[in-house]
């Protein structure tokens, strides 16, 4: 008689082996991101590259965080090309924003002669 023991260390019924957060219990296994961690314990549920806290949507990769200051959330430029931190909202040499799909239009401004 073969008697084989599996390993349960969080004690969720999902043995070490095939369990994606084996030191934390989570029985649906939940892994939003598709990566080798569950989301109980992935810093980064949404594979953004911005860890879940500052993250201002956790779930979804396109919606992240302004780091760089720029108006426009980092992970929407490219229509989601999870480059958190890049500048989505250049600037021209002068300084004045370029409009985006995600920012205000820069209005110009007129002068009349009188």
């Amino acid at each position: 008689m073969l008697n084989v023991t599996v390993l349960d260390s969080d004690g969720d019924g999902v043995g070490d082996a095939c369990d994606n957060c084996p030191s934390t219990a989570n029985t649906n296994q939940l892994n939003t991101d598709g990566d080798a961690q569950g989301d109980l314990c992935d810093a980064d549920d949404d594979n953004d590259g911005v860890l879940d806290g500052p993250d201002t949507a956790d779930l979804n990769p396109d919606q992240c965080a302004d780091a760089d200051g720029d108006g426009c959330d980092d992970c929407s430029q490219n229509g989601g090309s999870f480059a958190a931190g890049a500048n989505n909202f250049p600037s021209t040499t002068d300084s004045i924003p370029i409009a985006t799909a995600c920012a205000m239009p820069v209005i110009p401004m007129t002068t009349t002669m009188g």
